[in-house]
C-alpha cells in the first residue's frame, strides 16, 4: 500500500490534518480540564515567574526560574489574548502544546494512508494522554518537536536544513537548557548515523553552518548576557550550580516491574507494573529500532527518517525519565519512544497494528488517566468550585485548605500588600496573591550554601515580610531533605527573629513578625 508521502511528498496536507487534529485534541481536552485542579508547587512555579515577567522582571536574575523562553511566551500571550491569571496562563501553554502535539501528528500523518484515519485518531488521543502535568507541556512538547526537526533535517541534509536545524536548537535550548543538550547529543548521533549510511562524515561547510544556527537560535541568551544588567552572572551562577550539586534533579528509586508488590490493591499493582515497563521500554526501544532499521538498510528497503530521529533522541532523553523515575517525569521523556513506536505500527499488517495500538493505548490511560486533574474530582466527588481573582475552579479539599490557609495568613499579618514568605515548596501563594517574592530561591528543594542564605537572609530583612510559613516536612520521606536541614542558617534565623503561632497542620510552620498582632490562629 502506497504510503501518503509517496503521494504527497512537499504536500501541505500533512501539515494541515496534524495542525486540525491536534487542535481539536487540545482544544476538548482543555474544555473538560482546564478549571480542574490547581498544584501551587510546580505549577506555581511557571504562574509566578510568568507573572514577574510581565511586571518587568527577569528571569533567573531576579527570581530563580527555569530559562526564559517560556515565561516570555506566557507572558506575550496572556497579554496580546488579554487573558489573565491561572486559565489565562494555561490557555498560554495550551497553544505551545498545540504545536508539540501537531508536530508528532505531523510525523504520523505522512507515514499513513487515508485508510488509516482511525489509527491517527487513536495515536493522536493516545499521545494527548501522555500530554500531562500541564505546567510541563513546554518540556513534552520540546522533546516532540527536536524529534521532528531532526526528521526534517534527514529529508535533505543540505546547507540549509543544516543551518535550519541549528537556530531550531538554539531556540529550543532558550526555553530549556537541558532540551538543548538532550538535543545537541541527538543531533550527533543523527550526524553519526547518516555518516555511516552514506560511508563519509557531514561535510565541515554543513557542520559549521549548524554550529552558526545554533548560535544565531541562543542569541537572545547572548544578547540578555550582554546588555541586561547582572544576567549574565546569574545565568553562569545558576549553571555552576548544577555542577555544584552534581546532579539535575532528586532522584527516585526506579519502579523496575519485577518490584511490584503483592500488598498493593490489584489495579495499583497493573498499574505500577505497566510504569515499569514504560521504564524498561525507554532503554529497550532505541536498541531494537536502531537493529531493526539497520537489518532494513541492509535489505536496501527505505524507511522515514523520523523512525531515525526517534531513536537518536530517545537515547538522550532516557537519561530525564531516570534522574527522577516517576510517571510525571517519565511523560516528558516518553515522546520519542511513543512516537517510534506509532510509527512502526504504522506499517504494520493490519490486524498487529490495531491489535498493538489498542494495547498500547490500554497501557497508557490506565498508566496516566489517574494523573489528569479531572478524574480525582470526578472519582471522590469532593472537590470545591474556589475562586481565585476572575477564575473559578475546582479543587480537591487539601488543594482549597491550603489556598484558604494562605488567604487567612494574608489578611491576619500581611494584609494591604505587606510581604510574606511561603517556603520552600510554594511559590503559587506568591501568584495567588499577585506580589513578588522577597527571596529569590522560591523553591528552595537543594541543600544551599551559608554565603547564599546570607544574602537570602539580607533580602527577607529588606523586605520586613508579615509571616514566614514554613513546609517542614521530609520530602521523598528523605530527613536530609527538610527546610531545617537543607537551609539552617535560614530556618534558624525565622526561628529567632519570628514568633511561632498555631498551624492547623503540623508540617506548617507559622511564624509572625513580632510587630504584627496576634489575630486569628493562622
Amino acid at each position: 500500500m502506497m504510503h501518503l508521502t509517496d503521494l504527497r511528498r512537499g504536500s501541505s496536507a500533512p501539515v494541515v490534518t496534524a495542525l486540525l487534529l491536534s487542535l481539536l485534541c487540545v482544544a476538548a481536552g482543555q474544555l473538560f480540564e482546564i478549571r480542574y485542579g490547581l498544584n501551587i508547587w510546580d505549577e506555581g512555579f511557571l504562574w509566578y515567574g510568568a507573572q514577574r515577567v510581565t511586571a518587568g522582571e527577569v528571569p533567573i536574575r531576579d527570581f530563580m526560574a527555569y530559562d526564559p523562553g517560556r515565561y516570555y511566551w506566557v507572558a506575550g500571550l496572556t497579554k496580546l489574548l488579554n487573558v489573565q491569571g491561572i486559565l489565562g496562563i494555561r490557555v498560554a501553554v495550551a497553544l505551545f502544546q498545540w504545536v508539540g502535539l501537531a508536530v508528532a501528528l505531523w510525523m504520523v500523518v505522512r507515514n499513513t494512508t487515508r485508510r488509516q484515519l482511525l489509527f491517527v485518531v487513536i495515536a493522536a488521543i493516545t499521545l494527548w494522554m501522555w500530554m500531562f502535568p500541564r505546567h510541563k507541556l513546554f518540556d513534552i512538547s520540546l522533546s516532540i518537536m527536536l524529534v521532528g526537526l531532526v526528521a526534517w533535517w534527514w529529508e535533505c541534509p543540505d546547507l540549509r536544513r543544516h543551518l535550519g536545524l541549528g537556530i531550531a536548537l538554539g531556540l529550543v535550548a532558550c526555553f530549556g537548557r537541558n532540551h538543548g543538550a538532550y538535543g545537541f547529543a541527538g543531533c550527533l548521533l543523527a550526524f553519526a548515523w547518516m555518516a555511516v549510511a552514506t560511508r563519509r562524515l557531514p561535510s565541515t561547510t554543513h557542520f559549521a553552518a549548524w554550529i552558526a544556527g545554533l548560535c544565531l537560535g541562543f542569541a537572545p541568551i547572548w544578547i540578555a548576557c550582554l546588555f541586561v544588567r547582572g544576567f549574565a552572572t546569574a545565568f553562569w551562577e545558576s549553571i555552576a550550580f548544577l555542577f555544584e550539586v552534581k546532579t539535575t534533579n532528586l532522584p527516585l528509586p526506579i519502579p523496575w516491574p519485577w518490584l511490584v508488590s503483592s500488598a498493593l490493591p490489584l489495579d495499583a499493582q497493573v498499574r505500577y507494573l505497566l510504569v515499569g515497563i514504560c521504564f524498561v521500554a525507554l532503554l529497550l526501544y532505541p536498541v531494537a529500532a536502531a537493529f531493526v532499521l539497520w537489518r532494513r538498510r541492509a535489505r536496501g528497503e527505505s524507511f522515514d527518517g523520523a523512525l531515525v530521529a526517534t531513536v537518536c533522541l530517545a537515547v538522550p532523553y532516557a537519561h530525564y525519565a531516570f534522574s527522577r523515575a516517576d510517571v510525571g517525569h517519565l511523560a516528558q521523556a516518553i515522546f520519542p519512544c511513543l512516537i517510534g513506536c506509532i510509527l512502526f505500527l504504522s506499517g504494520a499488517p493490519l490486524v498487529r497494528r490495531g491489535v498493538g495500538l489498542a494495547c498500547m493505548s490500554f497501557a497508557s490511560a490506565w498508566v496516566v488517566w489517574p494523573s489528569h486533574p479531572i478524574v480525582p474530582c470526578i472519582t471522590s466527588g469532593l472537590c470545591k468550585d474556589v475562586t481565585i481573582g476572575d477564575d473559578h475552579l475546582m479543587l480537591d479539599p487539601a488543594t482549597a485548605s491550603d489556598i484558604g490557609l494562605i488567604h487567612q495568613l494574608v489578611s491576619n499579618y500581611a494584609p494591604r500588600g505587606r510581604a510574606f514568605i511561603t517556603t520552600p515548596y510554594w511559590p503559587g501563594a506568591y501568584a495567588l496573591m499577585n506580589q513578588r517574592s522577597p527571596l529569590w530561591e522560591i523553591y528552595a528543594t537543594p541543600p544551599r550554601t551559608e554565603a547564599f542564605q546570607r544574602q537570602e537572609i539580607a533580602r527577607l530583612k529588606a523586605a520586613d515580610p508579615g509571616f514566614v510559613l514554613i513546609l517542614e516536612f521530609p520530602l521523598d520521606n528523605r530527613d536530609e531533605l527538610r527546610y531545617s536541614r537543607t537551609h539552617p542558617v535560614m530556618f534558624k534565623y525565622v526561628q529567632e527573629h519570628f514568633l511561632s503561632v498555631p498551624s492547623p497542620n503540623p508540617n506548617y510552620l507559622i511564624f509572625r513578625a513580632p510587630d504584627t498582632s496576634a489575630v486569628g490562629s493562622g
